[in-house]
């Protein structure tokens, strides 16, 4: 394993090297963790692919230098472009855990032509998130929810009134609150989901480009995953045929590490 830096314009993505396959994958790890989440995947398929797995932005390394601008579509292209043409790597698989699925399908829709397979472990982004929605709309819920990084009591009350109100399961309000009980999570929190906030992705569109460049996909999911289930993937499985659906016993957060132990099995 290597660890690099890429820089786009005031920007610094930081990336781990895996393997050595004649393929290339790209991979994106999930919230809360770094480039380095992908470790124990590249164990198992690292003589078939070299892998590039990436630190999001407020995560690892890398650096959004724009505060809580929100990265568009159209400027994501514009690195993932500048960094696969640094590289002189033609066409590429993706791999994608929880959040880190928004910048699969931002990669796909940024170079549908390039992408040779889309793998996706519990993927965000499929289906709308209405908490996410919420949190990030321009209706001044936005400064709300910034005020939470210094002042917490507020999302802990309504998580456990929405626990009470049977809203959310036990498992998920405990998930929930275990990503914001330091200034530094919350801060990451807060950032990442409104810088990340334009990574909005309609199925329709998505659908039309895996198809049209027969793009096969599969979808790894938890079977005791409480935040992303087999139900948040509807809205793209009845829109495509090439696609096949592995299940794991394992909860959310273990998710990378069992799917490796399944594959080399």
């Amino acid at each position: 394993m290597t660890e690099n830096n890429f820089h786009f314009k005031e920007h610094q993505i930081n990336y781990y090297t895996y393997g050595s396959g004649e393929k290339v994958m790209l991979a994106f790890h999930g919230f809360g963790q770094n480039g380095r989440a992908f470790g124990p995947m590249a164990n198992i398929i690292g003589k078939e692919f070299t892998i590039y797995s990436f630190d999001l932005f407020f995560h690892g390394n890398s650096y959004w230098s724009h505060e809580d601008t929100p990265l568009s579509k159209a400027i994501w292209a514009e690195i993932i472009t500048a960094f696969l043409a640094s590289l002189k790597i033609k066409e590429v698989a993706l791999m994608g855990f929880s959040i880190g699925a928004k910048f699969v399908l931002a990669t796909l829709e940024a170079i549908p032509e390039r992408i040779i397979e889309l793998i996706f472990i519990a993927p965000d982004g499929i289906k709308p998130n209405i908490w996410y929605q919420l949190a990030t709309s321009p209706i001044g819920l936005k400064k709300v929810f910034k005020s939470m990084i210094q002042k917490p009591q507020l999302f802990f009350s309504i998580l456990r009134t929405a626990e009470k109100l049977k809203f959310i399961d036990r498992s998920l309000s405990k998930f929930a609150a275990s990503q914001m009980d330091s200034l530094e999570k919350r801060k990451r929190v807060y950032y990442s989901w409104i810088v990340f906030s334009h990574l909005k992705f309609k199925m329709k569109k998505i659908s039309h480009l895996l198809t049209k460049n027969h793009i096969p996909v599969t979808f790894y999911l938890g079977t005791l995953d409480k935040v992303i289930t087999p139900q948040h993937m509807q809205p793209l499985i009845k829109k495509i045929t090439d696609y096949k659906i592995v299940l794991i016993k394992s909860a959310h957060n273990h998710l990378i590490h069992k799917v490796s132990e399944h594959i080399s099995s």
